[in-house]
């Protein structure tokens, strides 16, 4: 269906540190590992260096700034990540929980990648499901990316976690959104 690689056509959907994120993703992919204490908090103090060094003179992060922080982030496999935030309440929560500081630092697509690698992977995903339903019209790419890879038991548990933290059933919430093909 596509003629160029997806290197290539990311490239040219994405730019700057939304870009340079996901071709990190995409070239290392996330972090794995058991629980790490240790690991944790030398994740939580890197990224409060490179966020309290990286500021600009506007409050927002450096481009090199950004990149490490993105970089940073992708080390960090989906079992860590609470450990990670953990760890940065314990020593730097004075300034504020990671994902407000990373909201005030930084901004557009970039922002809200960097935040869903914040959280557990079926929070992410419904955070996805919710902004592709909101709004105007029905970002069904989106819908498609989020859901039809899952295996069916990855789809049952994000159904379950959307219903929990949205008191709302997402199939009847994509019954209302979409129709046709969708609906299978």
């Amino acid at each position: 269906k596509h003629d160029s690689p997806l290197v290539d056509r990311l490239r040219s959907e994405l730019s700057g540190e939304h870009e340079r994120l996901m071709l990190y993703l995409l070239q290392h992919g996330r972090g794995e590992g058991g629980r790490d204490e240790s690991f944790s908090a030398h994740k939580a103090e890197d990224l409060h260096r490179c966020i309290k060094h990286g500021k600009t003179m506007l409050g927002g992060l450096s481009g090199k700034a950004e990149k490490e922080v993105g970089e940073l982030l992708a080390q960090v496999g989906p079992e860590q990540i609470e450990d990670v935030k953990s760890a940065w309440e314990q020593s730097y929560g004075q300034d504020g929980s990671l994902k407000s500081v990373l909201q005030k630092r930084l901004g557009g697509d970039f922002e809200e990648a960097v935040l869903l690698l914040c959280d557990p992977p079926l929070d992410a995903a419904c955070a996805c499901l919710k902004r592709a339903m909101d709004g105007l019209g029905t970002d069904e790419t989106a819908l498609s990316f989020t859901l039809g890879g899952a295996a069916k038991v990855t789809a049952q548990a994000i159904n379950a976690r959307y219903f929990a933290k949205y008191d709302q059933s997402l199939v009847d919430r994509l019954r209302s959104e979409v129709s046709g093909n969708y609906l299978r």
